[in-house]
C-alpha cells in the first residue's frame, strides 16, 4: 500500500536479491524494515531506492519518520501543556483574588 509517509510491499523470491523500488532515493528520515526489523537501504542506479532482501516471503516497509518531526511534536506538546497550566493558574488566582477582595468589601 502507498501513503505519503509509509510504503508497504510483499516480496517473495527463491533467492536473495537487491530489489529496486520505483521511488527516488532520499536517505534523510526514511527507514526501511523487513518483517518489522530495521535494515539499511541504499541508492540504486544513481536515483532509485534499493534494498537487499533475503530469500523467502517478506513484508517490506519504508517509513518516513525524521527526528526533527519527533522533536517538534514533543516540544509542541510540552509548551502546549505549559500554556494550559499557566492559564489555569492565572484563572485560579484571578478567581481567588476576586473572592477575597469581595469578602473584604462586605
Amino acid at each position: 500500500s502507498y501513503h505519503p509517509e509509509k510504503l508497504e510491499y510483499t516480496y517473495n523470491s527463491a533467492i536473495e536479491s537487491n530489489v529496486a523500488f520505483s521511488e527516488i532515493y532520499y536517505a534523510q528520515g526514511w527507514h526501511a524494515y523487513i518483517d518489522n526489523q530495521e535494515v539499511d537501504h541504499f541508492r540504486l542506479n544513481y536515483i532509485l531506492r534499493g534494498l537487499k532482501v533475503p530469500a523467502g516471503k517478506h513484508a517490506i516497509t519504508f517509513k518516513y519518520a525524521p527526528a526533527t518531526y519527533a522533536l517538534g511534536t514533543t516540544l509542541s506538546a510540552t509548551f502546549g501543556a505549559l500554556i494550559y497550566i499557566l492559564l489555569a493558574i492565572t484563572i485560579f488566582f484571578g478567581i481567588k483574588n476576586e473572592f477575597f477582595n469581595h469578602k473584604k468589601e462586605v
